[in-house]
């Protein structure tokens, strides 16, 4: 065999073993970090609905357990959040996801996030990381107690008649995100109205209330009153 031939065949020999030898010793590491590179995809979210741990006067409630599953989730340094939120990861299968929606959450996005990840608020984007649309429901620890609850749009108002002593279970929809919340009653009423993230604010036996709303979406509200009707509005 000539010279330069024998050379030629020597150099594609080590640069085999070289790769062989680097995928031996190097499998365990690269699978990891393909792991981590590759996007993460979001398949379902169960429930979709919940809320965070309540402590309220009549009733306690704990946070609400979700279960993400997808693919490419990554198996270390992966990260739970709701919206800007860390939530606690129970367990990570790379495939499947279990946590509790912490306390501080409000309704928005759920985010898978890896090594490195970035997620553009408000949306399902991001670098190393994907979303999926999460309600944060307060009225969940009551089961319905108070009938379905009635819906509202900014803008709009309802009539409400109480037979005897009732509770009615209310939300208004502000896509503005900003606004006041009215009720117009002809005695005095008892509100129960939650923040966002399920903190609540009492108001008994007032006359007339009106709560301002900010930078939410959403307000939820329970209005207590005994043989009147009441208008609750929006605006």
């Amino acid at each position: 065999m000539k010279p330069y031939k024998l050379n030629h065949f020597l150099l594609i020999c080590s640069i085999l073993f070289a790769i062989e030898n680097c995928h031996k010793e190097g499998s365990e590491d690269g699978f990891a970090l393909l792991l981590s590179t590759n996007p993460a995809v979001i398949s379902s979210v169960e429930p979709r609905v919940g809320t965070p741990t309540q402590t309220n006067i009549d009733r306690n409630y704990i946070a609400t357990n979700v279960i993400i599953k997808g693919e490419n989730f990554g198996l270390t340094n992966t990260k739970i959040f709701f919206n800007t939120v860390e939530a606690p990861i129970i367990y990570n299968l790379g495939t499947e996801i279990s946590t509790t929606v912490p306390t501080g959450a409000r309704s928005g996005y759920l985010y898978v996030v890896k090594t490195g990840g970035v997620c553009t608020q408000g949306t399902n984007l991001g670098v190393n990381c994907t979303g999926s649309d999460f309600f944060v429901d307060c009225y969940s620890p009551y089961n319905k107690e108070f009938g379905a609850e009635i819906s509202i749009d900014q803008g709009a108002s309802k009539n409400f008649e109480f037979s005897g002593l009732e509770t009615k279970a209310i939300r208004v929809d502000f896509p503005a995100q900003k606004g006041n919340v009215t009720v117009d009653c002809p005695g005095s009423v008892t509100v129960k109205y939650f923040s966002p993230s399920c903190d609540y604010t009492s108001l008994n036996l007032v006359t007339d209330p009106t709560i301002p709303v900010t930078n939410s979406k959403i307000m939820q509200l329970q209005v207590t009153a005994s043989d009147v009707t009441c208008k609750v509005s929006g605006f």
